[in-house]
């Protein structure tokens, strides 16, 4: 890397960690506050640990860690120690017990004497382990003191460096200088410290600190920016954004005349038209508004109460430059419709509170959808329609019973036919029932594909309406990303048809929570938008509530561009996310200066660079990963959904455009131009698609495989024929994780004869965990996109002599090998590797084999439990 780069990342971190080390070494006599965060656990199978503590302790005072082990038998001498370290890793406390576990619960409490203890995050780390040597468990914490002092001295430092970048740009502007970027942070950093002054007032020092130390250093790397602009072409300078009055979709994307854009912003705001300024001022642009028929249908008629709101949002919208979906939400039925119609409610409608079969129901959705879309059909800012939103079906009832003995009457003819394919015991068609728990695979798939089709068949319906009532608004459905859950084939819904009958493929998504696992937490959502875009490249994919985790995310401005950024590049054109949303001790983005400062960047870099974004989106995948809905219903889906799932986070970080491929798609021939197919754990496939995978194989293409057969048809019958056998073929064996899928890829890439793949790699030449990448070529240059997904850097090398670029995003050179700072997202524009770089690359990489030095070890007196010196003096006697 760079000295340019290394200097810009070594700043971004300077504010955080000079407050910390110059609170360390500056004790305050003022008054002291400390509060614990528990930030890792590793248990044995047996014995557990927890820690109970305060959830503030106000200092100097002794603090009590009182420790409980759970064991299922006694366990004799049982070491417990404790150490406590600053941030410079000298300890500030150490303590040992040699104790008994007893069967059931056992305390263990240490006692922190916090006298003199200075500012800053101290590390501490419990470790349970037998004489042997054994450990049970550990247990990991930070401890955070913070006075009085050091809050007001970093709040007032925050309020000068705001006032002066404030009056800088105030400058630059005046000369005819304008940074976009600056102004978009300034007015986060000037709208955060008096959220940040009022928590402290109420006590809140932690907040009140950590929005302080992240305002100064927006405040400082803006500095950087404005400072490097004119040698470094830094993004700070000459950018504006898009009117976003009339979007068009073409060719997948959203387009605001000749630019592409990409949509970024909020759902769930309790009003809309109020956060709309605010969204504008931080460089967001899109807002999610919610309209439901508890507001349109208020009595026995349409009512118009709900078009002011609509107004007020829409007319804010229009000031603000911001484009807004609307969702109709048809679920959210007002209480006379269910009082004066009981049987609504008497069978129950998957996410729906009311029976969707039934006229009254489908009255109530056609007035409701009428009359929203209706009213909005012309309004400028409009960018689509949101039919419902996480739809799932659960249709029964007389009338979907005969509709389904009609299907199968048609599909098979003769009972007797269907009793051999179903090996059931039906006399004839009509003793046929809607039995969901029926352990049948052959019933289970008739019954589920007939499901599927009843509830699309609703959606597709619900869009005529709407497109009747609006003609050339776009319409979405915004699907859940349960579709890599057990079970979820049951909902009724048809994600590949549905991607064909919208304008816009909808989606809703919710990260798992982190435990520390950034990379596959970010990398979930970019496996749904991976698998829609992969259904219909022609329709944009339209995210309209990505719920987040983010608790125990350290590096929030970091995690949300890593997000967004992964986000486009893995085919999402619209991400709104929950900004005024807080809970389960998480504080709201909209009022977080680090998430806030992560997002807007990410809006404002994605929107600047998206004809490259949009040239990753439709480069043609040349890895695939086969999706079965045949699997995906047989036997709830296990193994495969979750096979694919971790298929995909380990496949797509290698830098080869990855995609989903459909059964369908199989068959209509889609697997040509496929280099590498990943065959996940697939239970059970259609003739049709069996036969593309197997010519596919046999023509020569590259396979990763678990080893296992395919070895059923949709029906759950067993296959005669098997895949053909190929030396092409990567199995995956043993413990199937992501990180085997990445070498899987390494292996397929050798076969593939890539030496020269610009792919990243260790100084050893292997592929780095963690690390992702994504290679496209535009306008004749390749483009690199690279992040590491890890909290700590990480050095990486190229493979294929390429070693130089520069970085579109933040505007500076780099050079490999080089120091990769974590959540930095780059799209690197690379150089064309120098010739004699190249032979070196082409020659094999040694090997390098660690060494130890071997010291000898001073073996001190062993520590005895009271059990085991009581049992030792009983024997002495």
């Amino acid at each position: 890397m760079t000295r340019l780069r290394l200097w810009h990342v070594a700043f971004v971190c300077i504010p955080v960690v000079a407050s910390a080390v110059w609170a360390q070494t500056n004790p305050s006599p003022t008054p002291q506050r400390m509060w614990f965060t528990q930030t890792g656990n590793v248990n044995d199978r047996h014995v557990t640990l927890s820690v109970r503590v305060e959830s503030e302790y106000t200092l100097p005072t002794p603090i009590r860690l009182e420790c409980d082990f759970e064991s299922p038998e006694p366990v004799d001498d049982v070491r417990v120690a404790l150490k406590a370290t600053d941030s410079e890793g000298v300890a500030a406390y150490e303590s040992e017990i040699v104790t008994d576990l007893e069967q059931g619960t056992s305390p263990c409490v240490f006692t922190w004497d916090t006298a003199g203890l200075k500012d800053g995050v101290y590390n501490l780390e419990i470790v349970a382990e037998r004489t042997s040597m054994t450990r049970l468990a550990t247990l990991t914490m930070t401890a955070e003191v913070l006075s009085e002092g050091v809050v007001q001295a970093s709040l007032a430092k925050a309020e000068a460096a705001t006032l002066a970048m404030t009056r800088t740009l105030e400058r630059l502007v005046a000369e005819g200088k304008p940074s976009l970027y600056g102004t978009v942070r300034t007015a986060i950093a000037s709208d955060a410290l008096p959220k940040a002054r009022a928590a402290f007032a109420e006590g809140d020092w932690r907040r009140a600190y950590t929005s302080a130390v992240a305002v100064y250093g927006m405040t400082q790397n803006l500095a950087l920016e404005l400072a490097f602009r004119g040698c470094m072409g830094a993004p700070a300078a000459g950018y504006a954004p898009a009117d976003l009055s009339k979007l068009e979709i073409r060719n997948g994307d959203f387009y605001a005349g000749d630019r592409v854009v990409y949509l970024l912003g909020t759902y769930g705001s309790d009003d809309l038209a109020e956060t709309m300024p605010v969204l504008h001022r931080y460089g967001l642009n899109l807002g999610v508004d919610v309209v439901g028929p508890d507001e349109t249908l208020t009595g026995t008629e349409v009512s118009t109460s709900f078009q002011a709101p609509l107004d007020r949002v829409f007319e804010a919208a229009k000031a603000n430059n911001i484009s807004v979906a609307v969702e109709l939400a048809p679920n959210l039925a007002p209480a006379w419709v269910l009082e004066k119609w009981p049987e609504l409610t008497e069978r129950g409608g998957g996410s729906f509170p009311y029976d969707v079969t039934l006229p009254q129901a489908r009255n109530l959705i056609e007035a409701h959808t009428r009359a929203v879309a209706g009213y909005v059909a012309n309004k400028p800012m409009l960018n689509s329609l949101i039919l419902t939103a996480n739809p799932e079906f659960r249709m029964e009832g007389n009338e979907v019973r005969e509709k389904f003995i009609a299907s199968v009457r048609e599909m098979y003819g003769d009972h007797n036919k269907m009793n051999r394919l179903w090996r059931t015991r039906y006399l004839n068609f009509d003793e046929i029932t809607l039995d969901w728990a029926l352990q049948r695979p052959p019933y289970q798939y008739d019954l589920q594909m007939f499901h599927r089709r009843l509830g699309t068949e609703l959606l597709q319906w619900m869009a005529g309406l709407a497109k009747t009532a609006a003609p050339g608004a776009p319409v979405q459905v915004a699907c859940s990303d349960h579709v890599f859950q057990l079970g979820e084939a049951v909902a009724g819904i048809d994600r590949e048809a549905l991607s064909h009958s919208m304008d816009i493929q909808g989606c809703t998504t919710l990260s798992p929570p982190i435990a520390g696992q950034v990379a596959e937490s970010i990398g979930e959502h970019g496996m749904y938008y991976a698998l829609l875009h992969s259904m219909n490249p022609g329709a944009p994919v339209f995210d309209s509530a990505c719920g987040l985790h983010m608790k125990s995310i350290s590096d929030p401005s970091g995690y949300l561009r890593a997000l967004v950024w992964d986000a486009v590049i893995s085919g999402a054109d619209a991400v709104a996310l929950p900004l005024q949303q807080s809970g389960d001790s998480q504080r709201a983005i909209l009022d977080d200066p680090r998430a806030m400062n992560g997002l807007a960047t990410a809006s404002l870099d994605v929107n600047r660079l998206s004809s490259a974004v949009a040239a990753f989106q439709s480069a043609p995948a040349e890895v695939a990963i086969l999706w079965s809905t045949s699997s995906q219903i047989y036997k709830q889906g296990e193994p495969f959904t979750e096979s694919a799932r971790i298929a995909y986070l380990g496949c797509s970080t290698f830098g080869y455009a990855v995609r989903f491929i459909t059964e369908d798609q199989c068959a209509r021939g889609e697997l040509e131009g496929i280099r590498v197919l990943v065959i996940p754990n697939v239970l059970a496939l259609t003739d049709e698609a069996f036969k593309a995978v197997d010519k596919y194989i046999e023509s020569g293409g590259v396979t990763i495989r678990t080893g296992e057969p395919i070895p059923y048809n949709p029906h759950g019958h067993t296959r005669t024929d098997t895949l053909t056998t190929s030396p092409r073929t990567v199995y995956v064996r043993g413990s199937i994780t992501p990180k085997s899928y990445m070498h899987a890829m390494d292996s397929a890439n050798d076969m593939l004869g890539e030496t020269q793949f610009p792919r990243a790699i260790n100084s050893n030449g292997y592929p780095l965990e963690g690390v992702k990448t994504r290679l496209c070529m535009i306008e004749g240059a390749l483009h690199l996109y690279l992040v590491n997904l890890r909290e700590i850097p990480v050095d990486v090398t190229l493979q294929g002599g390429y070693s130089t670029g520069r970085d579109l995003v933040s505007g500076g050179p780099v050079a490999f090998p080089g120091t990769v700072a974590p959540l930095s997202p780059m799209l690197i524009r690379l150089d064309e590797p120098k010739a004699h770089v190249a032979e070196e690359a082409s020659t094999p990489t040694e090997r390098t084999v660690p060494s130890a030095a071997i010291e000898p070890v001073v073996q001190e007196p062993e520590k005895k439990s009271p059990r085991t010196r009581a049992k030792a003096a009983a024997e002495d006697k």
